[in-house]
């Protein structure tokens, strides 16, 4: 007895041992680029769904009555009424793609409603409305 009063190994108990290891190895080894991929594709999926659930919809702050708002992609421009005469511009941030950048419209005081609209491909994460005088 070797180990505190254990008999010792046989040579077929050895043989018996070592294989396990090595077939034990192997299937790791075979696994691990599985599990890696299976990981990554994860992470991208959730990278990739994250975006659109954070930015479902908002308004901006008012400038002269006028104000931004959106809802996931669609997005607007809005008087609710207009302060002054003047040019007013919707801008939307989209993302993964350019920014939106709206006509300039004339609306005059006291104007209400909807001046502009327009659509992001992936989602609006905000907006503002531009004012540049009469």
């Amino acid at each position: 007895m070797d180990v505190a009063g254990a008999p010792p190994l046989t040579p077929i108990l050895l043989l018996y041992v070592e294989v396990s290891v090595r077939n034990t190895a192997s299937r790791v080894a075979k696994a691990l680029p599985r599990v890696a991929v299976i990981g990554i594709l994860s992470f991208a999926a959730a990278s990739i769904a994250i975006p659109s659930a954070a930015s479902a919809s908002g308004t901006s702050g008012r400038t002269l009555g006028c104000y931004a708002q959106w809802y996931n992609t669609y997005f607007k421009g809005v008087c609710d009424p207009a302060e002054k005469n003047g040019y007013y511009q919707l801008n939307a941030y989209c993302d993964y793609e350019g920014d939106f950048h709206g006509d300039w419209k004339h609306k005059d005081k006291g104007y209400r409603g909807t001046f502009d609209d327009d659509d992001c491909t992936f989602a609006v994460t905000g907006g503002y409305i531009a004012y540049a005088g009469d």
